[in-house]
């Protein structure tokens, strides 16, 4: 009995220096983004909590650049998760319903997006995108985007349309559906929970991805993770200013994650058992 009861202890403080290990940066930015300068800079690192201050938020919110970055990722995400779902739809619809030649080559040749370094596929993709005058534009970096997150979510939606019974449709084509009615009325809202968990993937990752715009923009679609990274200067660094804007660029990823947990836990796993 001492021996279980000693377990769960040891259990207990393994989980609490866990939690501590990756909840410990989360909250150290919270506490600079709401200390003065001096303190920041100061050696050694003072820690007062009585100059708390939220100058840094204010100055973010009246200055044009955050805004516009803002505004850019908001953009950005939504159009790509948007249009990099509905591609997913199609295309694991395909995968799972049709046995053409190079079917495997097609799956496989979407992660080997994922499996090299980025920089070996932007560095043609930024040559192309100069060449058609999509550099710093918001189709160019949906359409570079898209190249690189869609293949990730045909395969999270692989599991759920496969487990879709191949007799539904059968029945609905006997009922004078064709096959998109089919697809759009039927099979969409049986696979709901894996197209929400794609989603929510699609979106932290785009949101929070920094190489890409920062390769592919330049002023105009400059987004979040780019402006956050614009708080160093040749003489000292602004780590109020910089932990201000990366706690706010992780709030609505962190809501949305909180608001769709029951959705997202629930895709996730029915989409890895019945895949």
């Amino acid at each position: 009995m001492k021996v279980k009861k000693l377990e769960i202890k040891i259990s207990y403080a393994l989980l609490v220096l866990i939690m501590i290990f990756y909840l410990g940066p989360v909250f150290w930015i919270i506490i600079t983004s709401v200390l003065p300068q001096e303190l920041l800079t100061s050696v050694p690192l003072k820690v007062n909590f009585d100059q708390v201050t939220f100058d840094y938020y204010r100055r973010l919110f009246i200055s044009y650049s955050f805004l516009m970055a803002l505004k850019n990722s908001f953009v950005v995400t939504s159009i790509t998760t948007i249009l990099s779902i509905i591609i997913a739809s199609f295309g694991a619809y395909v995968v799972t319903r049709f046995n053409f030649p190079g079917r495997n080559i097609f799956l496989f040749s979407g992660l080997s997006m994922q499996m090299g370094p980025a920089i070996v596929f932007l560095i043609p993709l930024f040559v192309i995108l100069n060449k058609i005058k999509l550099i710093d534009t918001h189709i160019g970096l949906i359409l570079v985007f898209l190249v690189f997150i869609s293949p990730v979510a045909m395969w999270l939606l692989l599991g759920f349309f496969e487990s879709v019974p191949k007799e539904i449709e059968e029945a609905a084509y006997i009922d004078g559906c064709n096959r998109f009615y089919t697809l759009i009325k039927i099979i969409l809202p049986v696979v709901k929970p894996g197209i929400i968990a794609a989603s929510i993937v699609v979106f932290i990752s785009v949101w929070g991805d920094l190489l890409i715009p920062l390769i592919i923009t330049i002023h105009k679609s400059t987004t979040l993770t780019v402006f956050s990274s614009s708080f160093s200067g040749i003489y000292e660094i602004n780590y109020g200013g910089a932990a201000a804007t990366s706690t706010l660029s992780a709030l609505p990823t962190i809501l949305l994650a909180l608001f769709f947990r029951n959705y997202l836990i629930k895709g996730l796993i029915e989409g890895s058992i019945k895949g």
